[in-house]
């Protein structure tokens, strides 16, 4: 598995780094074919 580092300059809202994972997800699965989805912690459903 390979470890993706992110850096922020800023701390964004936790919207746009959602945003961001979003972006990331998409163009993984583009150039892999292997369908990426993000999940998140406060949205996992119980």
């Amino acid at each position: 598995m390979k470890e993706l580092e992110i850096v922020f300059e800023n701390e964004p809202s936790p919207q746009a780094i959602k945003n961001a994972w979003w972006v990331i997800a998409k163009s993984i699965t583009r150039r892999t074919g292997i369908t990426v989805e993000p999940v998140f912690k406060d949205e996992v459903k119980k």
